[in-house]
């Protein structure tokens, strides 16, 4: 099974897995195991002693049983199926105001939604509050807004906060890492039955009437030691992927830098020298500014020794992007006057990273040729520098408005864009680190004052070859 998942799509291989497991089809089911019918019972009886013994608050009384049209798919004969709420009970967090979350790291940690998932950020509680506000280590907590899912929490005693539940059951009864399956089962079809939208939360009311296949307890064990090997082999790949990539990323970045480096190919002494190309170009830029083609721009600064990342041939030369191309950037239109009729009165309108499928451009938005006023044309080098930014390709149309996601790169005679390409390969990661915005983005200054090592015309072509032929 090892070779054979290798070549498929691991997150789809989980999800088939969790639902195979939950039809009892990973594992074989023992007429040692007995009925969940009986287990089921315990449970009820157990929650309605403790009710009546008053050591048990706020349990509602057993939910209506599944009916047919209730039942999604067929479960073995010792199983049964019953309503989530009638195995366990689920705790919502406390809502905190803005002045009661404090900074003090001696406090008792408030986990958030973000804390379980991306954010670092922790705050802290001084309040003394019931026992069923804790969550402490081996607890089974849901997420239930935004980001959804269960997580058995590793850390140390928390609060959880609103937007957490934490999920109460009886462990004599239940493993709780088969339940931990079952909530990552239901928030996987539920976000499919969501068909690609995106979900807001799932309400309490809703999760405890979903329905769910309760296997015995012995089983529910053989289930999730099946789903932990599955999900062991799918993990172990995944991190091989990873480390494939990053090697091969790490490959790509070196040779991009050393050829621009130019350690890739061979000074020949008839290239001549950058010098003569650049004075070349900036004759042709005051061409183009006499005759109001394009417009006269500040003066970039000097590039000084401490700029400089590293040495270069002798007749390659250091200057600025903004000196050697025209940085046009992108302006949006409002959707209402967006059209998806191509006709000779509209342009194609690149609106940003979604437009970028695998290095080249796909769009099926155009715009009124009256109504486009930032235009891109043919061969014109786009980078995306809001949202997912860095993503490269060459306008493969005539004209085409460019939306303010996107920065069009133009270069004025002597510089092969290709080259340019290879460079930003290089530096993009760099160019959006450089934003000290939450938002990730690629500043037009920055782009303007990035420093490019220009070989001589027929050397960049060289490197260009060279690059195809390597990457």
């Amino acid at each position: 099974m090892g070779v054979m998942i290798r070549m498929i799509n691991l997150k789809e291989f989980k999800q088939s897995v969790l639902q195979k497991a939950m039809q009892g089809k990973l594992t074989k089911q023992l007429p040692s195991d007995g009925d969940a019918r009986d287990l089921l019972v315990k449970i009820v009886n157990h929650k309605r002693d403790l009710v009546q013994a008053g050591k048990l608050k706020g349990y509602s009384k057993p939910l209506p049983p599944v009916t047919d049209k209730e039942i999604p798919f067929k479960i073995p004969s010792n199983w049964e199926w019953t309503k989530l709420g009638n195995v366990c009970k689920l705790i919502n967090g406390r809502a905190y105001k803005k002045r009661e979350l404090l900074t003090d790291s001696s406090l008792t940690p408030v986990l958030r939604v973000g804390n379980l998932f991306t954010d670092k950020q922790w705050y802290y509680s001084n309040l003394k509050l019931p026992s069923k506000n804790y969550a402490h280590k081996g607890d089974l907590l849901y997420s239930w807004s935004a980001s959804f899912g269960p997580r058995i929490w590793d850390g140390s005693t928390v609060i959880f906060h609103y937007h957490i539940w934490k999920v109460n059951f009886f462990k004599e009864y239940l493993n709780e890492n088969y339940l931990y399956y079952v909530f990552l089962n239901v928030t996987h079809l539920a976000k499919f039955e969501s068909h690609g939208t995106s979900m807001q939360h799932i309400t309490m009311h809703n999760m405890n009437r979903i329905p769910i296949p309760l296997p015995p307890l012995s089983e529910q064990k053989r289930i999730v030691a099946k789903i932990h090997k599955c999900f062991l082999l799918a993990d172990t790949i995944q991190k091989e992927r990873e480390l494939n990539q990053k090697f091969a990323h790490d490959m790509k970045q070196s040779l991009l830098l050393e050829a621009m480096k130019g350690k890739l190919t061979q000074q020949l002494p008839n290239d001549g020298n950058a010098d003569d190309l650049l004075q070349s170009i900036q004759q042709k830029k005051q061409q183009l500014i006499k005759a109001s083609k394009i417009r006269k721009h500040k003066k970039l600064p000097p590039i000084s020794k401490d700029e400089i990342p590293f040495k270069i041939p002798k007749n390659w030369k250091w200057v600025r992007l903004g000196n050697i191309s025209l940085i046009i950037s992108g302006r949006d239109i409002p959707k209402r006057k967006q059209s998806k009729i191509n006709d000779d009165n509209t342009i194609p309108y690149i609106t940003g990273a979604g437009n970028f499928i695998s290095s080249k451009i796909v769009t099926h938005t155009y715009l009124n040729k009256h109504l486009a006023s930032v235009v891109s044309f043919k061969d014109d080098l786009l980078i995306t520098v809001k949202g997912t930014v860095g993503e490269l390709a060459f306008n493969p149309f005539c004209q085409a408005h460019i939306a303010r996601q996107v920065i069009a790169l133009r270069f004025i005679s002597n510089i092969a864009p290709q080259f340019i390409y290879a460079l930003l390969l290089l530096t993009r990661t760099k160019l959006s680190n450089k934003s000290k915005s939450i938002i990730p983005g690629i500043k037009r200054a920055d782009l303007e004052n990035l420093l490019v090592p220009v070989p001589p015309l027929s050397e960049q072509n060289r490197i260009i070859v060279k690059l195809n032929n390597l990457i």
